[in-house]
């Protein structure tokens, strides 16, 4: 079986710290939250799952409560966003899940068929959620839950300040 590794890099210092070499398959995503804590997804492209690292010298927890990928921690680090219905499902759905919370709660779901949900970034100010979904770019307004599409074609994005959405990708012609 393979297996992953798992590094960070301080890029003031330079130093190179290795989190984990132990997980099986590969490390497909990861994110930080404010306290140096790490989500990440791991292991085989079909049945990955999260696992949390409460700092980059702890232990894997593995995170089986929380489902999928793609995940995102909120500024203050008390919510964690992820894109949920795993693989094989019929659906995709946008989630987030909050300290405290029992469980997730599920933003928007659509049939796979219509594309499954990707990338979510969360503004600055954590009042709007980026996405891409059916080969387009959408913002959720976090409190109103209303989502705007932005584009016709999209595969990836990154909210890199208050007024800037930054997309990439290829469209098909």
């Amino acid at each position: 079986m393979h297996e992953g590794c798992l590094y960070v890099l301080n890029l003031a210092s330079g130093e190179t710290v290795l989190v984990d070499c132990a997980a099986p398959g590969a490390y497909y995503d990861i994110a930080y939250a404010p306290d140096g804590s790490l989500a990440v997804e791991l292991g085989q492209y079909e049945g990955s799952h999260p696992a949390i690292y409460a700092s980059p010298t702890a232990e894997r927890q593995d995170a089986d409560e929380i489902c999928c990928y793609d995940m995102e921690y909120s500024a203050d680090g008390a919510d964690l966003y992820t894109v949920g219905g795993g693989y094989g499902s019929s659906t995709s759905d946008l989630r987030v899940y909050r300290a405290g919370a029992t469980g997730p709660q599920v933003l928007q779901v659509r049939p796979v068929e219509e594309g499954s949900y990707s990338n979510p970034d969360l503004s600055p100010d954590g009042d709007r959620l980026a996405y891409a979904q059916g080969g387009m770019v959408h913002v959720m307004d976090l409190a109103s839950l209303a989502t705007t599409p932005l584009t016709t074609c999209l595969l990836y994005t990154s909210i890199s300040g208050p007024e800037r959405l930054a997309i990439g990708g290829e469209c098909q012609r």
